[in-house]
């Protein structure tokens, strides 16, 4: 479980189909413990004390279903290590599960902040309401406004600086993870009205059937 507030930007050394390399800072580092990389959730598999690189096992599907299949050499990442119990929660819950990507349209300056839209997967825009949370590699963001195609989010200067969202380009593709209690809510009621019918006994009675 995760936050989404940025603990450091790492440095990809290495990936190969199976392994992942970044170097980074971590004390008192442990082997199988959950770091989240651009908002996906990994498991350390060795860190390289002498070097500063920690090591993640990651799989075909993970590559594929997020941005970390682009990720070249010297690129930079967003990290986090997994929230510990009496740990401050300065965001909001992530699990680290990537829901899909999206892809960086417009960006455009606004007094004090930059605006930043982003767009999804139409199958997804249920999930999407103005002022709720969103994880957009792996940072914690609060939804400005809903669009026909997507979202956008406000960024402040801190932000900016802090993590990738800094120095990303429109067509860039970003790791999105939707609010873990907005896609419960809709997924139950969505089910419980699909398998529910109006049509019964009683209500063509009632209707003179």
């Amino acid at each position: 479980m995760f936050t989404g507030i940025i603990q450091q930007l790492g440095k990809v050394t290495s990936k190969t189909p199976r392994l992942l390399g970044v170097q980074c800072q971590l004390e008192n580092a442990g082997i199988g413990e959950s770091i989240a990389v651009n908002g996906t959730c990994l498991s350390l598999k060795r860190y390289d004390e002498s070097n500063k690189i920690a090591y993640f096992d990651i799989m075909a599907s993970t590559l594929k279903t997020t941005n970390l299949g682009k990720l070249r050499a010297s690129a930079m990442v967003n990290m986090e290590r997994a929230l510990k119990i009496g740990d401050a929660v300065g965001g909001h819950f992530i699990n680290g599960h990537i829901d899909e990507t999206g892809s960086i349209g417009r960006i455009r300056k606004s007094p004090g902040a930059v605006i930043f839209e982003i767009k999804v997967s139409k199958k997804n825009l249920s999930y999407i309401n103005p002022k709720g949370s969103i994880a957009i590699d792996g940072i914690s963001l609060t939804i400005l406004d809903k669009l026909p195609q997507g979202l956008s989010v406000s960024l402040i200067p801190l932000t900016l600086k802090g993590t990738t969202l800094g120095f990303k380009k429109p067509g860039d593709k970003v790791n999105i993870e939707y609010d873990q209690i907005v896609k419960s809510t809709i997924n139950i009621l969505e089910e419980k009205f699909r398998n529910q019918s109006y049509i019964t006994i009683k209500y063509l009675k009632n209707k003179g059937f």
